[in-house]
């Protein structure tokens, strides 16, 4: 005698069948099935971004200092911390090309640091010995932290006068702490001297290097980083009214997770 046919309600692959199945292996005791964990579309968003992106000075207004700036997803907020000698100009978009009235542009209408693009502009005027203007950049995605991979900027003008007036020096600290990064100096007569780190500065040796590429220094990180901060710290050994000023050039990065 043939067998009875398989009742597809109780034997088949449909969900109502998975479903039935499931409650019975509950009841007794046996193993229950349970959907996967999936992310939701900001946690998978903020998990990986594969994309690159950057802080385009060249998309900021002139002359206003962001409190952040978003690119492809990626929010970075921008945290200033000032002094008594900051000048008006200190943490603004600054174009060469057309600098404003007041303070007295330093240098006059025309490139910096070798280029005539927009940047980032840290200044000071008759700061004390070790008088320090600091901006960290902070960078998340949908509303969580994340780290960005090989971020880049270059740092324009670290110089310094002869007679001790002035002497930049500039040290970068990140998120995580000690992260590593490489130093650069594409001018072809370097003046800035050391790496960037706190055992290492970046500082002027005595040469003024406005409207030259020998001020420079590129910072690229060789890790992921969820913060950079970027201290500008005044050495002076005498009394003066001189301005001192660096720029920040464009932050890029490829990615981040």
């Amino acid at each position: 005698m043939a067998p009875p046919p398989l009742d597809p309600e109780t034997t088949g692959t449909t969900r109502r069948t998975f479903l039935t199945r499931t409650a019975a292996g509950a009841a007794a005791g046996g193993l229950l099935w349970v959907a996967p964990a999936v992310l939701s579309v900001d946690a998978a968003a903020a998990a990986s971004c594969g994309i690159g992106g950057a802080i385009d000075w060249s998309t900021q207004t002139v002359n206003t200092s962001p409190a952040s700036v978003t690119s492809n997803g990626v929010l970075a907020t921008i945290t200033k911390t000032t002094n008594a000698s900051a000048q008006a100009d200190a943490f603004t978009v600054y174009d060469p090309l057309a600098p404003p009235a007041a303070p007295t542009p330093v240098p006059a209408a025309g490139n910096f640091g070798g280029q005539s693009a927009k940047y980032y502009r840290l200044s000071m005027k008759n700061a004390p010995n070790n008088a320090e203007l600091d901006v960290q950049f902070d960078f998340t995605k949908s509303a969580a932290a994340i780290k960005v991979n090989n971020l880049t900027f270059t740092l324009f003008d670290i110089d310094g006068f002869s007679n001790l007036n002035w002497w930049d020096r500039i040290i970068i600290e990140s998120v995580p702490v000690g992260a590593a990064f490489t130093t650069t100096k594409p001018g072809t007569t370097s003046v800035p001297t050391g790496s960037g780190t706190a055992a290492s500065p970046l500082q002027g040796n005595g040469t003024v290097v406005d409207a030259t590429n020998n001020g420079n220094a590129t910072i690229a990180f060789t890790v992921p980083v969820s913060s950079v901060k970027i201290r500008y710290i005044e050495s002076k050994a005498t009394a003066n009214n001189d301005n001192q000023y660096v720029g920040i050039g464009n932050l890029t990065w490829n990615g981040c997770t």
